[in-house]
């Protein structure tokens, strides 16, 4: 796991991002579409399984206009 994974994005970033409630955050958990970090409390949602769901939910976009480094400063500005 690298240093991005362990501070990960909070809860309600990861619902402002996919523009979702928090049960469906912790339904895709459950299903292993996303992934939390270990022995966090609040609860936060690993980056590199953020990109990955936003990855499936838009393959077009994402390839052409999706910059994952707003994500890791953001996950790295709560560490």
């Amino acid at each position: 796991m690298n240093n991005w994974d362990r501070s990960g994005l909070k809860l309600a970033d990861a619902m402002e991002l996919f523009n979702c409630t928090e049960s469906y955050i912790y339904r895709w958990i459950r299903e292993g579409k996303l992934t939390a970090v270990p022995d966090t409390k609040p609860m936060k949602i690993t980056t590199d399984s953020i990109i990955t769901k936003l990855r499936r939910m838009f393959p077009c976009l994402i390839d052409n206009c999706f910059n994952d480094y707003y994500l890791k400063q953001k996950a790295q500005s709560f560490a």
